[in-house]
């Protein structure tokens, strides 16, 4: 199933987790704040769309499904990795993986409250906005296919769909097809500071009876 693309920021402190932020099961933006992380962003810095494109590849995409091997990719791409640990009631503790560097934080985590789906995220927090339309190219460029949502860019009537937002369904090596959203938001008074995300989320998994 494709999530909704659409950015939609639920009104919680944008500092939260050192600047990490994640995606709800219909595509919305989400950060959190609770005991464990630094509260604080990195330093904005720009960098090229090929530039985060690559990151996001390298960290989020490529590796082998699991912790291990991403902080493996961290530590060859220069991050820092912090694990965060949450109560989650009755149920066992959840891990949040982050992982931090210079104007970026990259977030990892198997499902946790309203962020229910497993997923990783590369949020770079930039001075200078890049066109939107330049970091579709990019990525779509390191992927190697376009959109896999393209036919949803028109109507039935050959209109433009004002609503689309390109997607990419991509399989990972532990048989999951996850979906990749790429945000690209100018700081407001809920998200101070311009960001650009892009998200691989995956579906829920289905319970045995």
């Amino acid at each position: 199933m494709l999530l909704c693309g659409i950015a939609v920021l639920v009104t919680m402190p944008a500092a939260a987790q050192n600047g990490a932020s994640w995606v709800d099961d219909r595509g919305r933006l989400m950060t959190f704040q609770f005991a464990g992380g630094s509260g604080a962003a990195p330093i904005p810095k720009d960098q090229s769309a090929e530039a985060m494109a690559s990151l996001f590849k390298d960290i989020c995409l490529l590796p082998s499904h699991g912790t291990d091997s991403m902080k493996t990719a961290g530590d060859a791409l220069g991050l820092t990795y912090d694990e965060i640990v949450v109560p989650a009631g009755k149920n066992p503790p959840v891990s949040l993986n982050i992982w931090r560097g210079d104007g970026v934080v990259v977030s990892e985590t198997s499902g946790f409250a309203s962020a229910r789906n497993p997923q990783c995220n590369a949020a770079f927090h930039v001075n200078t906005l890049p066109e939107r339309q330049d970091v579709l190219d990019a990525f779509e460029k390191v992927i190697g296919y376009g959109p896999t949502n393209s036919a949803d860019a028109f109507k039935k009537n050959g209109k433009p769909n004002k609503r689309y937002s390109p997607e990419w369904a991509i399989a990972n090596d532990a048989g999951q097809t996850g979906t990749v959203m790429v945000f690209v938001m100018k700081g407001n008074k809920y998200t101070p500071g311009n960001r650009v995300q892009l998200s691989i989320s995956y579906p829920l998994e289905k319970k045995k009876i």
